[in-house]
């Protein structure tokens, strides 16, 4: 298991049919790769410059075993990942594509290390990675972002760079994540 201290990976889904689908975002305080023996089906992958901080799992049992209120941070944790597993899946495959560009936008915003100086959200990845994280064509998002921009619901500064500027249209916060 490893913890992000600094930067962003994404998680990836490599599909039979040699396809690759980005499940997950993960951010500083996150937790990534969780082990189940005998069985490999997500990786990580940096998408930024990233530190992380390995913990095998032995010294993890062993830390819960010594102190069981740590234990239950965990968990809670865990419970605040599923429950935004849960808004995310249900933003995957209820929500049409405007929304589904909205939810991950609103998503980034809710991370505090993406957002810079001057008020910006940086993006993390290109439009791909968005396409696949979202389930959409290169060109839906690329059409999507220009539009909402056109239509002041966001700005845009360059590629990788935006700020909301009508949260009127759908941009409620995810809630946050606690802190490891």
């Amino acid at each position: 298991m490893y913890t992000i201290h600094e930067g962003v990976a994404q998680s990836l889904l490599h599909l039979a049919d040699g396809r690759r689908a980005i499940v997950n975002f993960a951010f500083p305080g996150d937790i990534i790769g969780f082990p189940v023996p005998g069985c490999h089906t997500v990786s990580s992958q940096a998408i930024t410059r990233l530190t992380v901080t390995g913990l095998p799992i032995e010294a993890l049992e062993a830390l819960f075993r010594r102190h069981p209120t740590i234990q239950w941070r965990f968990l809670g944790k865990l419970t605040d990942e599923l429950r935004l597993a849960q808004r995310r899946a249900l933003a995957l495959t209820r929500y049409d594509a405007r929304q589904k560009i909205v939810f991950f936008l609103a998503c980034l915003d809710s991370q505090s290390s993406l957002h810079e100086s001057d008020g910006l959200v940086r993006i993390p990845t290109d439009r791909i990675g968005i396409a696949d994280h979202l389930g959409l064509t290169i060109e839906t998002v690329c059409r999507l972002l220009q539009r909402l921009h056109r239509n002041n619901v966001i700005t845009l500064e360059g590629y990788h760079r935006f700020r909301i500027t009508d949260r009127a249209v759908g941009f409620e916060r995810p809630p946050r994540r606690r802190p490891p």
